[in-house]
């Protein structure tokens, strides 16, 4: 791995990607039971997932875009052993520049095989730059459609009504971008890809994904801890009580009313055509919008 090259890449981009970082030796365990996660939480047993859109409940599997708190014990006894095995602290450490840092986020990104997926233009950190935060993303399948506005690019979004410092502009999330002010990640299994968290992104995805998404926040004077190496917030812990945080969506997804169903319908139905309302948008504004995100013709 050259560390210098990669230095320089990052502080040009503000991302980069460190290629085959784990061996298949190290994601066979965390796969197998990152899967097994994500079929408990397709099924209901998980009060804290997320769902980018709230499709019918074929075959009685949620359409699960993500799950919260991964390593908690309750989901899996050995997910949090497994994933502390997955050492690239280090690394991050000598790349940046940082002596510590604290984890304020881990989380378990999912997609459906059927589905397409593309989420809003956003930033992580309203603050640009973000030099003190960033994300990384473990993968555990190859994966190809994550868009990142790269350093360099970020003076121009102005141009497209996107503001700076702000986490996401209303009415911007899915801005129609030229393809030359974004580079589109393409990654393979074991890769690590690390960005600022002040970079505006945005999740695309035409086939089922499976990685790790994670925070880290510079703290210099954090402590050195060989039981909880990364900083994790507590929460993110095995053994924490996750039941004592409320999850609005638990109850959402659960809802089986014929209206909520009704709804359901229409979202489905909706997915095999253009987006209307971003059509009748470029008609009028200057500022288009992308009118095929999240249809079966992105």
């Amino acid at each position: 791995m050259d560390i210098d090259y990669l230095r320089k890449k990052y502080e040009i981009d503000g991302y980069v990607i460190l290629k085959n970082y784990f061996e298949e030796n190290n994601l066979k365990n965390i796969t197998r039971i990152s899967e097994e996660i994500l079929d408990k939480a397709k099924k209901g047993k998980w009060q804290h997932v997320r769902i980018y859109r709230d499709y019918p409940n074929f075959f009685d599997n949620l359409n699960i875009f993500g799950v919260d708190y991964p390593l908690n014990f309750n989901l899996n006894k050995s997910t949090f052993y497994e994933f502390k095995k997955l050492e690239y602290k280090e690394t991050i450490l000598n790349l940046l520049g940082w002596k510590n840092f604290y984890t304020p986020l881990i989380r378990l990104h999912s997609n459906s095989s059927f589905y397409n997926y593309q989420g809003e233009w956003h930033r992580d950190d309203p603050k640009f730059p973000s030099d003190n935060s960033i994300q990384i993303i473990i993968y555990l399948l190859d994966e190809k459609g994550y868009r990142i506005v790269p350093k360099s690019k970020n003076h121009v979004l102005e141009k497209y009504g996107i503001l700076k410092d702000q986490a996401r502009t209303p009415g911007r999330g899915f801005a129609k971008l030229s393809k030359d002010m974004y580079d589109i990640i393409e990654v393979k299994r074991g890769d690590i890809l690390i960005h600022q968290s002040g970079l505006l992104h945005q999740g695309f995805c035409k086939k089922k994904r499976l990685h790790y998404h994670i925070r880290h926040i510079r703290d210099d004077n954090a402590p050195q801890n060989p039981n909880n190496f990364l900083n994790i917030d507590e929460k993110f812990f095995g053994e924490y009580d996750v039941m004592k945080i409320k999850s609005n969506t638990y109850e959402d997804v659960n809802n089986k009313s014929f209206k909520i169903k009704l709804k359901r319908l229409k979202t489905f139905l909706f997915y095999f055509f253009p987006r209307i309302k971003s059509i009748l948008n470029n008609l009028k504004n200057k500022n288009k919008e992308t009118i095929f995100h999240s249809t079966i013709w992105q």
